[in-house]
């Protein structure tokens, strides 16, 4: 009855599931669409070969591979923000080198201090 309308929920359905990655990426700093990308291309064979039946349904199992990973994308650029604010940096290879002065910062307060505590007594 209403077939010409699956197409389109199926795009949909792997359009959410793209967004639900895309989420789980752009929440994750250093884990990025690309990665989930070269998953889902890892996995392509078996995963169209599975995914064949939808062409009964008059739409390819390649343009639902793709809606996932484009729709990962939008939704990592669209998120990537936040863990960027929550570490007060620009970036996250800025968040990275801000610990590491952070720590090496700490570890010569701390040697300066055990310097002048040895050499005052």
């Amino acid at each position: 009855m209403f077939w010409y309308i699956l197409p389109l929920l199926l795009l949909i359905a792997f359009s959410m599931l793209g967004v639900l990655l895309g989420t789980i990426t752009g929440l994750i700093p250093g884990f990025h669409p690309n990665n989930v990308a070269s998953i889902l291309l890892a996995i392509a064979p078996m995963l169209l070969a599975e995914l064949q039946f939808f062409s009964a349904f008059g739409i390819s199992a390649t343009i639902l591979v793709v809606s996932v990973i484009l729709t990962a994308s939008v939704a990592h650029t669209s998120l990537s923000f936040i863990p960027v604010k929550l570490t007060y940096t620009s970036t996250i290879v800025m968040a990275s080198a801000i610990l590491l002065i952070h720590l090496s910062y700490a570890m010569t307060s701390l040697i300066t201090c055990r310097f002048k505590i040895w050499f005052t007594q």
